[in-house]
């Protein structure tokens, strides 16, 4: 049975991903808006027991950037919305990533563009002591593009550490991840030489 039904966000957005906070009062809808000539960032924020908007937050390119496929995530606390995707610059991608409140404030943004980072986002994860873990196919050395996990402080700023596995194969490096809910450790899971492996790391 039908509950309730959005009438959309005006933008022609086309959705790429959903979140619901812990108590399941707010719903978070992301997706890239065609309304420009380049693709900014949509994210939708609902009341997911009546259907109606309570926000919308767009982020804009910078010139010759665009945000393909963009992903959400909440926080175990539900204070707090990420949302990131791959970002260009000047025809290099690499992952970007936004933080906000539940009620739609900015929090912060980052991008991780070293000299040798390109990347490509897959997974997002926020831990109950609000660090924010991001993972996809990418580099942070030399040229080959293989699995790269990157985390940032609750309060944004430089990666507080991350992860690069090379590649052994042609397409490897596509990873996703999952944070255990004690925050004591990250799971990354990655194609590497034609077969699926996963990693536990530690998180301090």
């Amino acid at each position: 049975m039908l509950r309730w039904c959005s009438p959309g966000s005006w933008l022609d957005t086309s959705p790429t991903d959903v979140a619901i906070s812990p108590d399941g009062a707010h719903l978070y809808v992301t997706g890239t808006a065609n309304k420009y000539s380049v693709d900014p960032i949509a994210t939708i924020a609902y009341d997911a027991l009546g259907g109606g908007r309570e926000w919308l937050r767009t982020i804009a390119p910078l010139p010759g950037d665009s945000y393909p496929s963009p992903r959400v995530a909440v926080s175990p606390d539900g204070g707090t919305v990420v949302v990131g995707a791959k970002s260009y610059r000047s025809g290099i991608g690499t992952f970007f990533t936004a933080s906000y409140t539940s009620s739609g404030s900015a929090n912060w943004s980052a991008t991780d563009d070293d000299p040798d980072d390109v990347a490509t986002l897959y997974g997002l994860a926020i831990d109950v002591k609000g660090s924010i873990y991001v993972t996809g196919q990418g580099k942070n050395v030399g040229t080959a593009l293989g699995s790269l996990t990157v985390v940032y402080a609750p309060t944004g700023g430089p990666p507080t550490w991350e992860v690069f596995l090379p590649p052994q194969d042609v397409g490897d490096g596509v990873s996703f991840l999952v944070v255990a809910p004690d925050a004591s450790r990250v799971f990354v899971t990655t194609r590497i030489n034609k077969d699926i492996r996963t990693d536990a790391y530690l998180t301090s």
